[in-house]
């Protein structure tokens, strides 16, 4: 199966001189560091009721498929393919992980990144032996891809550790190295903030019982005392949906 195959790739690093594409690290403290930046973030995202219904509808459906291995031969022109039962990934892909997360929950989590741009599944595989796979948060996960933009090659930091890219399972969304991928937050953030700010209004208009700020006029000059208490009314008025008077 190739997503546990291990990648050689000494010959494309020797001589390489392999650090971080400095376009893309500009990109990303600009977005970050820059002036005022105020997109919705995929947190605020998930509090979309459809969004959230969305991506978890998908990602369960994703979680409970089961994976299968196959395997062909050729004999003469004939090619035959049969299912592998009995290879110890099956078990890691669909059963128990070796991690705290069982395979459903690890799958769910790893597509559910997917729609916040990119999801890590760390391979543990001491000695060339499957033993056991973990899921990992990509808030944790730090990508250092090189700066040719034809033999793309990257490594990752985890908690400072440094490892190789063949080590992890990468699920990217609308990607172009196959390391990193753009959330839904980057492809459709206007229409999602849009929503979510509505979703703010609608709650503050539940708050307020849809009274809008405005002016109070009086025909005389009003002493400190009933100024404090009309003021007073008027917050009491306004501050949620009871239903409330204010004699004036």
């Amino acid at each position: 199966m190739a997503i546990f195959r291990r990648k050689n790739k000494k010959e494309q690093r020797q001589g390489e001189g392999f650090r971080v594409d400095d376009t893309e690290l500009i990109s990303e403290v600009a977005k970050w560091l820059g002036a005022g930046y105020k997109g919705i973030t995929f947190e605020q995202a998930l509090e979309i009721p459809a969004v959230s219904a969305s991506i978890d509808f998908i990602s369960s459906i994703c979680a409970r498929v089961p994976i299968k291995l196959y395997r062909e031969t050729k004999e003469g022109d004939v090619v035959h393919t049969e299912e592998i039962t009995d290879d110890e990934r099956l078990s890691l892909l669909n059963d128990s992980t070796g991690d705290t997360l069982d395979a459903y929950q690890m799958k769910k989590a790893w597509v559910t990144d997917y729609f916040d741009g990119s999801g890590y599944i760390y391979i543990n595989k001491p000695l060339g032996r499957w033993t056991s796979l973990h899921y990992v948060d990509k808030l944790y996960v730090t990508v250092a891809k090189n700066s040719d933009p034809i033999f793309k090659d990257a490594d990752f930091f985890v908690g400072g550790r440094r490892y190789f890219e063949w080590e992890f399972l990468k699920l990217c969304r609308n990607t172009t190295d196959g390391f990193r991928g753009k959330s839904i937050v980057e492809t459709n953030g206007r229409m999602l903030d849009l929503r979510y700010k509505m979703l703010k209004f609608e709650g503050m208009l539940m708050q307020t019982g849809g009274n809008k700020k405005g002016f109070l006029k009086s025909a005389s000059r009003l002493d400190e005392n009933s100024l404090k208490k009309l003021r007073t009314d008027y917050e009491r008025l306004t501050s949620d949906s009871s239903y409330k008077m204010m004699i004036l």
